[in-house]
This record gives C-alpha cells, structure tokens and sequence, in this order.
C-alpha cells in the first residue's frame, strides 16, 4: 500500500528528466569531446607503437641491403619551393623499379656538389643503360645535377609532404615545448575524465535519491485504522 504522496516520486523523476537544451548540447559536446581525444590518443599510440617496432626491427634485422620501407626527411634547402618548402617533411617509401618522369625521390646524392647528402629532387628523365640511372633536379633550380642518380641510391619515392613538420620538430625537441605540447594536454585529459567520471557517479547518485524521496511503506493494520478513522488519503492499489 502506498500513499497519494507517492504521485510525486513520478513527477520528481519527471522534472529531473526533463532537461534544458543547453545542459542537452553540454552533454553532447562532452560526449564528443571524448570520443575524438580517445580516437586521438589511440591513433597516436598505434603510431608509436608501430614506430618502435619498426624501428626495433631494422636495427636488429637490418634492412637486407634495401632502403627503408618507409622514411621520413626534413627539408633544409629551398631547391624544392614551391612544392616542398623549408622545414616541411617528406614521406617516402621504398621505391620499385617503375619509377618515372615527374616523381619526387630521395636519394643518396653523389653530385660534387650534395656528395654524400640525402637529397630530394624531382626525377627528370630516366635512363636504362643496363642500369637504372635518373636525371634529377630541383624545382627551384635553374639546371639539372650534375651526377645521374642510380636506382641502389634511391632511398624512396616521396608520397606525402606535411609543412612545417621541421619547426614542430625543432619545437619538441626543447624541454619547454615537450611540456606544453605533449605533457599539459595528456595531464588535462587525465584530470578532465577523472572530472567526467566524478560527475556520472553524482548524477546516479541523485537519480537514486529521486526514487526513494517521499515514499511511504505502511503496514495494512495502519491502513485500515486509519479507514476506520475517516482519513481518506490512501488509496488500495
């Protein structure tokens, strides 16, 4: 049996469900906030975790005389403005023997003048004396190299430019610009799920006080002196 002032555990459960707009578009933002950190830190720890395990295994294993499978270089000259500025990076992967007029490659350079350096220019002419040799030269540059590049020197075909790569680079590698760009937002992430999660547990908390507010469990012996009394406030269900 329970009373009429039951009725508001209804309605309290009611007005607590009824939420405004903004406190909607609050959840939701946080609902997608978190999804796209998470997405975040979990496509950058697969990244290092490949990484370390690359780089594990061609330093244990070597390479087997190729050029790396995949390789990234910092871009130091202006050879190769507009398409590839100073400090921007370049991908390259290992390359095969199809390569042709207008790729981008990086290469172990033997012209007098990059002797020794790695050098990334565009490929143009290709030349199959019964070796494979290319003709390169910058984009910025007014003649061609002066040395045929051959295919063992080929360390890979550019794939992929990001700009400005170098300064980020430079910028992590000072103490000051690893804290703020790695450690403050990991440690803000950290602090900002701990939040979310202390907040979850009050809402359920409240949830359960809304429940069990106001709820009267009475005996039948009660109810039916107080029937016998003319109190008219209970109702049999």
């Amino acid at each position: 049996m329970i009373g009429k002032r039951g009725d508001n555990i209804n309605s309290s459960a009611e007005s607590y469900y009824d939420v405004p707009k903004n406190v909607k578009f609050m959840n939701n933002f946080n609902k997608v906030f978190k999804f796209l950190s998470d997405l975040f830190f979990t496509i950058i720890l697969a990244l290092l975790i490949v990484l370390l395990f690359y780089s594990f295994y061609t330093k244990k294993f070597g390479t087997n005389g190729k050029s790396p499978l995949i390789s990234a270089y910092v871009i130091i000259s202006p050879s190769m403005v507009p398409t590839v500025n100073v400090e921007d990076a370049v991908v390259a992967v290992r390359p095969s023997n199809k390569l042709k007029k207008n790729d981008v490659i990086t290469f172990s350079s033997t012209d007098m003048r990059y002797t020794g350096k790695t050098v990334t220019h565009r490929i143009l002419s290709v030349k199959n004396d019964g070796a494979l040799e290319y003709q390169t030269k910058g984009d910025n540059n007014t003649t061609p190299d002066d040395a045929y590049v051959p295919f063992g020197n080929v360390i890979g075909k550019v794939i992929l430019v990001i700009p400005w790569l170098g300064y980020v680079r430079f910028f992590l590698s000072k103490p000051i610009g690893w804290i703020l760009v790695v450690a403050i937002p990991c440690i803000f992430l950290i602090i900002y799920d701990i939040f979310k999660l202390s907040k979850s547990l009050k809402e359920n908390e409240k949830i359960n006080d809304y429940e069990f507010k106001d709820v009267e469990v009475l005996s039948l012996d009660d109810d039916e002196n107080k029937n016998e009394d003319g109190d008219d406030n209970i109702e049999k269900l």
